[in-house]
């Protein structure tokens, strides 16, 4: 084999090599290609998962990518969370743990890891998650981070748990079930009654022990058999020869055709003992699962005693009826049937003084006395005897009657129910008038009415003058605070200026000695150094100028803390009602004043051109006071609630505004922009002792005082205008003169 060697020119191998390089460029841009589609068609599989969070974390576990089930499943927007660390999804416990960190390490050594938990949504509910966290390295084993796939499960948690308990609840159930059927046996064959059960056929599938007993034999025994295989003596148990056993099985056989059960059956039977009973049968259809009817099941009881006592008392009615004829009051027995139809069997002749009629009128029409119960009170009547007919407990009655002659009278009934043999049931009774009773009571009512009223008022005063007691001591305190302050004040206030002036001529004189004496000794010389003369000469007028400003300002708060205090106005008196608001808001200042993080509280004030006003000026600045109290008290509380950013967009505010409405009236409005109040709230606002305000912080008792002082004792108008995030507002309107 020989090589052969191709030899080319050096045109043809430059267009050889450029045709590779073109070639290699080509695939290049072929591998590109479709690693960018690869990659569109993974971020379209992400972003069209919308039940499952597929989220990208970096080696340290931040996140780097967030798809639209992690939105919908966590309720984070992605600028919202990326960026930030996972482990903000999980509850705190699992945080304080330590579980975050595990998982990652967890992942990292296993490559894979599957958990299940609690995670945390951005609102802060739980549910129940899977999450696969799967480590992400490069070709050379290097960890680049990790993928996230969670997915609520919490539904199906809740189902295992619903399952589990199902389980455990039907375990229990078995369980109860068989101490229930030993505990059934029990109570069946402890019960003098007779029970049995047939199936179709007539053969006994149940017997209890009584029933065994009044034959001769054992539960045991009679299973399976039917009354002929157990030898019954039709004619010792019926006494009469004549009675076949079809005769004997035609109610059983109703029962197990008909499916209709048979109540108070009443049967008479010789016994062993050779005596006549009369016996109470029931029998009832038993239905398989499919509600087909397999068996009758049958109770037989002996009710010979009570059958002789009904004898007795039909042969005591009589003697009954004579001994109530002069009962005070109406004893009557009410009868209701089972188709709903009502008679009276019995009225004793009290009737004659509740309704004005004859004891023989209301038995030939039984709903005679129902007619004439007032239309108000007939359906309380009828609501009672419905209950008391469904439960059979006695029951009492009160309400309005219609005589004949048209009076209404009051009167109260109570009865005793006892169902009868028939289906019906049978009331005995008793009403009494009992008109002067009520009359008496509802004169009491009034009379307690008024005596509550009288209560209020003398608290609504006690409160008041409680009130009034406290702003008078409250006055004088403020006036003996004044005037101390006053006299050492005006000493300080009236000697600055001397000081002022003394000052700037020693200031000049020495301004003079620099003049002519440029040059000083030495020590004078240090001195003026160590003390800084120029300085002095500098800074002495501006602190002189500062102590007369503050010495000026508490001159003026002492004249507002007397003018506010009033004490010698207590009667009606011509005074500025702009110098009272002005005062109290001198006197609230530090309230109104910016609080760290919550603002201040601007007043705007709206003065109207008013006269002088007739009033008593200490209690109205009392007016003032608690009004503007109120509105700074809900203004702080709703900056508590908000943002500072929301508080500079929107800043508390007082509005003060003045007028003359007439020439007899003026009004002053004082309005906040604070959270507003409910009508309900509004309604109660001047009730005395009614506060929205925490324990502690209000007694309740300003506004309603100030209702009274602005009302009563200025016979003017106090109202509020408020609703929810609307503010408040409180209108007061006083006449400008007085009329005494």
């Amino acid at each position: 084999m020989s090589n052969s060697h191709v030899v080319l020119d050096a045109d043809t191998y430059e267009a050889v090599t450029e045709e590779l390089q073109a070639l290699r460029r080509r695939v290049v841009e072929l591998e590109q290609q479709a690693a960018e589609s690869e990659q569109a068609r993974f971020r379209w599989l992400i972003e069209s998962v919308k039940d499952y969070e597929i989220i990208l974390l970096d080696p340290n576990g931040y996140v780097l990518t967030w798809n639209p089930g992690a939105e919908s499943l966590k309720g984070y927007k992605p600028e919202e969370i990326i960026g930030k660390n996972f482990s903000c999804f999980y509850p705190i416990e699992d945080i304080s743990s330590g579980k975050p960190e595990q998982t990652l390490i967890k992942a990292a050594e296993l490559g894979c890891f599957e958990t299940e938990g609690w995670r945390v949504r951005k609102d802060g509910s739980r549910f129940w998650a899977n999450v696969v966290t799967t480590a992400l390295s490069d070709k050379s084993g290097e960890l680049k981070g990790f993928s996230k796939i969670t997915h609520d499960i919490t539904e199906r948690k809740q189902a295992e748990a619903a399952l589990q308990k199902a389980l455990q609840e039907a375990e229990e159930l078995f369980q109860h079930t068989q101490r229930s059927e030993s505990l059934l046996r029990t109570v069946i064959d402890a019960t003098p009654d007779w029970i049995f059960a047939k199936d179709r056929n007539f053969r006994l599938i149940l017997a209890n022990k009584s029933f065994a007993d009044a034959i001769g034999t054992t539960p045991e025994k009679m299973l399976g058999k039917d009354d002929l295989e157990l030898g019954f003596p039709l004619e010792q148990i019926f006494g009469n020869p004549n009675k076949n056993i079809c005769g004997f099985r035609t109610d059983e056989q109703l029962v197990l055709e008909g499916g209709e059960p048979i109540y108070n059956h009443f049967e008479p039977a010789t016994s062993v003992d050779g005596n006549l009973h009369i016996f109470d049968t029931q029998k009832l259809p038993l239905r398989d699962v499919e509600g087909n009817i397999f068996a009758v099941l049958a109770f037989n009881r002996d009710i010979t005693e009570r059958h002789q006592a009904e004898k007795a008392l039909r042969k005591s009615e009589a003697k009954f009826q004579k001994m109530t004829a002069n009962v005070p009051g109406m004893i009557y027995q009410f009868l209701l049937e089972p188709d709903g139809s009502m008679s009276f069997p019995f009225v004793s002749s009290g009737c004659r003084d509740i309704y004005e009629l004859e004891p023989e009128e209301i038995q030939e029409d039984g709903t005679t006395i129902i007619d004439l119960i007032h239309p108000e009170d007939r359906q309380i009547f009828e609501d009672s005897v419905a209950v008391s007919a469904q439960t059979l407990q006695p029951w009492k009655w009160e309400g309005r009657v219609i005589t004949i002659s048209g009076k209404k009278k009051w009167i109260q009934g109570a009865s005793r129910p006892e169902k009868q043999a028939d289906g019906s049931i049978l009331w005995d009774g008793l009403l009494t008038d009992i008109t002067d009773r009520k009359i008496a009571e509802e004169e009491l009512s009034k009379k307690t009415q008024q005596l509550e009223l009288a209560l209020k008022e003398i608290q609504q005063t006690q409160a008041q003058l409680v009130q009034s007691e406290k702003m008078s001591s409250l006055g004088q305190l403020v006036a003996g605070v004044a005037h101390e302050i006053n006299n050492p004040i005006n000493f300080i206030h009236g000697n600055i200026t001397y000081a002022h002036q003394y000052m700037g001529d020693l200031l000049s004189l020495m301004q003079l000695y620099q003049q002519h004496y440029p040059q000083p000794i030495p020590e004078i010389q240090g001195e003026i150094e160590a003390i800084d003369l120029d300085f002095l000469i500098e800074d002495i007028p501006k602190l002189l100028t500062s102590m007369k400003v503050g010495a000026e300002r508490i001159c003026q708060i002492v004249l507002s803390l007397r003018n506010f205090s009033r004490l010698d106005e207590a009667e009606h008196k011509l005074v500025d009602i702009h110098e009272g608001i002005n005062n109290t808001l001198l006197i609230l200042q530090y309230r109104l004043k910016e609080k760290v993080g919550h603002g201040s509280i601007k007043i705007i004030k709206e003065y109207g051109n008013l006269p002088l006003v007739e009033c008593y000026a200490g209690q109205l600045n009392q007016v003032f006071m608690n009004i503007l109290t109120n509105g700074i008290d809900a203004l702080e509380d709703y900056n508590h609630q908000r943002q500072s950013e929301e508080i500079k967009q929107n800043p508390s505010i007082i509005n003060i505004c003045t007028e003359v409405i007439n020439s007899d009236w003026v009004q002053i409005r004082i309005a906040d922009n604070g959270p507003g109040m409910t009508e309900e709230i509004r309604e109660r606002l001047f009730d005395p002792f009614f506060t929205t305000k925490p324990v502690g912080k209000g007694t309740g008792l300003g506004l309603s005082i100030s209702y009274k002082i602005v009302v009563e004792q200025h016979k003017g108008e106090l109202q509020c205008l408020s609703a929810p995030g609307q503010g408040a507002e409180f209108v007061i309107k006083i006449p400008i003169r007085q009329h005494h």
